[in-house]
């Protein structure tokens, strides 16, 4: 087995199995061909984040639903912060981070980074790369779940000019099916015009759900 039905690539990837009983040995069977590294969690083991760290898939299976809580929370407790460290990378100082890593030097940003990836600066293109796969890798998390049609990226680096065809072929190496990727129209204020929407959409519900909202109904 090459990979896990839901489409997760298992070549050089971990994998925890948390719990006891039948249903942890079907799962731990079910890997012991494939090219993951699988570890075993048992009782107080597995009931902490770090026990998940670095783990693509987690599966808990045990006849103690308490036990089953816990261990669920633990690992989604490691994803949090996995997710957390993925969008400080997929934002501007994350950019600029890598740039400089890559040994750029001087007044580096983002936009910078990007026009000289436009120009050929083989640093600079293998820091857009990067950021495309990181990106490619959170919308084939999406898309083997919901089976969107269209994807649209948001925000300043969404519109970085030739940024949405280099996360397109990212993602043709990595997702079950295909979609569209399209740029946002909103441009980089799509963050704030969501924002501002939902303050608007809430305060109304306020308002009309309130004494005065039931009094003037």
């Amino acid at each position: 087995m090459e990979a896990f039905p839901a489409f997760f690539p298992l070549s050089g990837r971990r994998v925890v199995v948390a719990g006891e009983g039948e249903g942890a040995y079907a799962k731990a069977r079910l890997l012991a061909g494939s090219p993951a590294t699988v570890t075993r969690l048992r009782g107080a083991a597995a009931l902490t984040a770090d026990a998940y760290a670095g783990a693509v898939i987690a599966f808990v299976a045990s006849a103690d639903a308490g036990f089953c809580r816990d261990a669920a929370a633990a690992a989604r407790g490691a994803e949090a912060a996995r997710g957390a460290m993925a969008g400080a990378a997929a934002a501007a100082s994350g950019i600029v981070r890598a740039a400089r890593n890559a040994g750029m030097r001087g007044a580096v940003s983002a936009r910078s980074v990007f026009a000289a990836a436009a120009r050929g600066d083989e640093r600079a293109v293998a820091v857009v790369a990067a950021e495309a796969r990181l990106v490619a890798r959170a919308v084939c998390a999406v898309i083997t779940v919901v089976d969107p049609e269209l994807i649209v990226l948001g925000g300043g680096i969404g519109q970085a000019p030739g940024f949405a065809a280099t996360v397109t072929s990212a993602l043709s190496e990595m997702a079950p099916v295909l979609p569209e990727v399209k740029v946002s129209a909103l441009g980089s204020d799509v963050v704030v015009d969501g924002a501002l929407a939902e303050g608007a959409s809430l305060a109304w519900n306020q308002l009309t759900s309130g004494p005065l909202g039931h009094a003037a109904m």
